[in-house]
């Protein structure tokens, strides 16, 4: 198939807390990526590299949270703010960890989350915005796939996955402020570098007896600054998962 590849000139870098994982923005259409500026910024690699900064009891609590879904089956996520896209055209194109661009559609999204210690091995992504036909995105081994419309999936690059597969579901990165606790709610604040020159400020309500996740609010600030916000429900994982079938 010959499909126009489109992507937007500067492309950051970020590194995703959900997955603690490198992840390329651009526009994705349907089997085609064109990341552009994709070289991490070094204040990302410094991240990565020294590990999280800030207040030791709230990193060594975060690094619980972590630990705490080894034994998870599965997890549901609702997320706001962090996809768009347009189901207009033969196949579906989206972008992510950005404002929404012109001819792009904000979703709301819904993802079924498996995991095997702790470790993202498949995700399916139901993303819906007005206007326009689902959109699907499932990733696990086989690849990276997207259908609207109800028709085929379509086979995509690795890179543009949107779930943070074959990494942690909560990674431990940035600059962690002393947490704050009211009843069973731990809330707890970090930065970390988002992009070439942006910010992302993060604010995460977890439980303190299960030490899981209750929601995230995410503030980043770059030259389009936007929030996104996801809430988090463990959940047994189903007898059956949509499958990546037919293929285009």
């Amino acid at each position: 198939m010959s499909v126009e590849a489109q992507g937007r000139g500067d492309g950051p870098t970020v590194w995703s807390r959900r997955s603690c994982r490198k992840i390329s923005f651009c526009l994705r259409i349907g089997v085609l990526c064109l990341a552009l500026g994709i070289a991490a910024p070094g204040a990302d690699r410094a991240a990565a590299a020294g590990g999280p900064t800030g207040d030791a009891a709230t990193i060594a609590f975060y690094r619980a949270a972590q630990g705490a879904y080894r034994n998870v089956p599965a997890v549901i996520e609702n997320r706001t703010g962090y996809l768009s896209y347009t189901s207009e055209g033969s196949v579906p194109r989206w972008q992510y960890g950005l404002r929404p661009t012109a001819g792009f559609t904000a979703a709301s999204e819904s993802l079924l989350v498996l995991l095997s210690g702790g470790v993202i091995t498949k995700y399916v992504d139901t993303a819906r915005a007005p206007g326009h036909a689902p959109l699907s995105i499932i990733e696990d081994s086989s690849g990276v796939w997207s259908m609207a419309a109800g028709k085929c999936y379509f086979a995509n690059p690795r890179a543009s996955g949107v779930g943070g597969w074959a990494g942690q579901l909560i990674g431990v990165v940035g600059n962690f402020a002393p947490m704050r606790r009211s009843g069973d709610v731990v809330t707890i604040t970090s930065t970390y570098p988002w992009g070439k020159s942006g910010t992302a400020t993060e604010i995460d309500r977890i439980s303190a007896t299960t030490k899981q996740f209750i929601s995230s609010e995410i503030k980043v600030m770059t030259a389009a600054p936007f929030t996104f916000t996801i809430t988090f429900r463990e959940v047994l994982k189903p007898a059956t998962v949509a499958a990546p079938e037919p293929h285009c």
